[in-house]
């Protein structure tokens, strides 16, 4: 069996149009963007990513830092390396079993996969 592959690359405008595009059921409604949101995908300092997959087609995206954090989300002195993670996949790619190498990706991507101490 073929696992798939992703990687992560700069969003683009036609990234964030694409992702706005993507409107989820209920109760995953709350996860859907507007084309107001466009310029937060954009912006630098929120740190969003596209995910591709092999043929180079947007899968989902993924946002690392403060834009990701839940709110109400605190961490202490003693938590210095959280990093908090935020994710969409696009509606067709949910459910297909790729959640595992997804989320590879950008463990990856943020340098912390493999997994040190983790086990099945």
């Amino acid at each position: 069996m073929h696992t798939m592959k992703f990687t992560i690359q700069p969003i683009s405008q036609k990234d964030a149009n694409d992702i706005t595009s993507w409107q989820y059921e209920t109760p995953y409604s709350i996860y859907s963007l507007s084309q107001k949101d466009i310029p937060v995908l954009l912006n630098l300092n929120n740190r969003y990513f596209r995910i591709q997959d092999e043929s180079v087609q947007l899968v989902g995206y993924c946002c690392f830092g403060e834009e990701a954090k839940v709110p109400g989300g605190e961490y202490t002195d003693n938590e210095p390396h959280v990093v908090d993670v935020g994710i969409g996949m696009q509606q067709g790619m949910i459910g297909r079993c790729l959640g595992k190498a997804f989320i590879a990706a950008i463990l990856i991507r943020i340098g912390v996969y493999p997994l040190s101490g983790y086990s099945r």
